[in-house]
């Protein structure tokens, strides 16, 4: 999936901003499930099944975390992305990356 993702923001140019929450609410859920892993709220067995969500809608605590999260990693890819310019494929090629195709003429 996290592949799939990274492919689609290097060919479909997809605004920054839904990727931006997108991998932040991806870190999120992870960040969350480690935390529920470590504490018992859930088995490793869960982590298959959508026993990680059916945990977080179990308690407010869980969404409350999650939340905190979600905007600490928004937040902090925005600040991160704040020095850069050009797209993501600029920023791809400029970086050693093979060119999936070619980028349309700029007028």
């Amino acid at each position: 999936m996290a592949v799939a993702l990274g492919m689609l923001a290097i060919v479909g140019e997809p605004p920054m901003l839904l990727l931006t929450i997108l991998t932040a609410a991806a870190g999120a859920s992870a960040v969350v499930g480690g935390i529920m892993l470590l504490v018992g709220s859930i088995h490793t067995s869960d982590v298959n099944d959508l026993g990680v969500t059916g945990a977080v809608n179990d308690s407010a605590a869980w969404w409350v975390l999650y939340a905190i999260i979600l905007i600490i990693g928004v937040v902090a890819q925005f600040r991160a992305l704040d020095g850069m310019r050009g797209s993501l494929r600029d920023q791809w090629a400029s970086d050693g990356g093979r060119e999936f195709r070619q980028a349309p003429p700029t007028v």
